[in-house]
């Protein structure tokens, strides 16, 4: 079995790579993670250069989009654009490549997660407008994929809507939050690691809110 996560070496992509122990799991991202295969970028949107690392006959089962990144910031800032370049370069950009790439990685019935944004799916969110735009771009992006023809036959498209993951640079920016609510990314990892493995997968096109309840993850299948 074989596991591409792209954004492998974040808080949530290392979650990722331990929880998907026993598989071959593969890493891209600018930074390398010692528990896996590694493919070093420089530039997210280099999709040749991905191509040519990965020319492989074996596809990937599972292939995960764990890129991102948060900033605030209304529609009034003066830097709003360079916000949402930078919004839309870490999020919008690696998973479009992961949609693309599976139209000829992934293997059938594979699996290809996306990492959306609850507060995003769920209502406005003008205090931080460069990231909504990111993440709204995710989200159709899903959509828009998950009805593709062009991807392997009875494969599915999964994407994840975290309130709060509990890493160290939330916990940083936000001392003062209950962590006890926040999802753990290992927890989050296993769910995907199940879905992978074909226990309670949810169907093609599903949208997953993580909500914590009692400090484990109780999905909610929207």
């Amino acid at each position: 079995m074989k596991a591409l996560i792209f954004g492998g070496s974040g808080a949530l992509g290392r979650s990722m790579v331990k929880v998907f122990k026993g598989w071959k799991v593969t890493s891209v991202d600018f930074n390398k993670n010692e528990e896996c295969e590694n493919i070093i970028i420089k530039n997210a949107s280099d999709i040749n250069f991905l191509k040519s690392e990965l020319n492989t006959l074996e596809k990937f089962n599972c292939i995960v989009c764990v890129a991102g990144g948060w900033t605030g910031g209304s529609i009034k800032d003066e830097n709003v654009l360079q916000v949402y370049e930078d919004m839309n370069q870490k999020s919008v950009v690696p998973a479009l490549v992961c949609s693309h790439l599976a139209t000829t990685q992934l293997s059938r019935q594979g699996l290809l997660i996306f990492t959306g944004a609850y507060s995003v799916f769920n209502a406005p969110t003008p205090s931080m407008i460069g990231y909504a735009l990111a993440k709204t771009a995710v989200h159709t992006l899903a959509i828009q994929t998950a009805v593709s023809t062009h991807l392997p036959e009875d494969s599915a498209v999964i994407t994840l809507l975290p309130e709060t993951i509990d890493t160290p640079a939330n916990r940083q920016a936000m001392p003062k939050e209950d962590f006890t609510k926040w999802a753990n990314p290992d927890q989050v990892a296993g769910l995907v690691r199940s879905w992978a493995e074909g226990l309670n997968r949810p169907k093609n096109g599903a949208f997953v809110h993580l909500r914590v309840k009692n400090g484990s993850i109780a999905p909610d299948f929207l």
